[in-house]
């Protein structure tokens, strides 16, 4: 288990993991305490992840995170916000605009609708379906 004693201000990365950890919890209606039983990890460090106080946890904490939450490690640690790298590519080369950059940005934060991380090929078709 993770000894709490790092107390450096959180970095931006930290901000959003604990940013996305609240919300996480959130949606699934349960307390910190519930949480820290869901993931093994201590409530008390749960509650310094979630508040920023606890900028590095490990990469088994986040893992354990990740898999209760069912995110990969980037959804967890990003900003939801960002654009994604795959979405930035077909940005630059002129393929999207602002609004349908924003709807696939959208589409992102559903990934329950492919069950994985979308690709590349997975925004273009969605990209089809939005330009009919």
């Amino acid at each position: 288990m993770e000894t709490v004693t790092d107390t450096k201000p959180p970095s931006a990365e930290d901000s959003a993991l604990a940013a996305n950890l609240r919300r996480l919890r959130s949606e699934r209606g349960w307390s910190q305490s519930e949480a820290a039983a869901q993931t093994g990890v201590s409530a008390q460090l749960l509650g310094m992840i979630e508040s920023g106080k606890r900028p590095n946890p490990t990469l088994e904490t986040l893992r354990l995170l990740a898999d209760t939450y069912g995110v990969t490690l980037d959804e967890l640690t990003q900003d939801e916000d960002a654009t994604p790298p795959e979405l930035a590519r077909l940005l630059e080369s002129g393929v999207l605009g602002d609004v349908e950059l924003e709807t696939l940005r959208r589409l992102k934060r559903a990934r329950a609708l492919f069950g994985r991380e979308p690709t590349a090929h997975d925004y273009l078709v969605i990209l089809g379906l939005i330009r009919k």
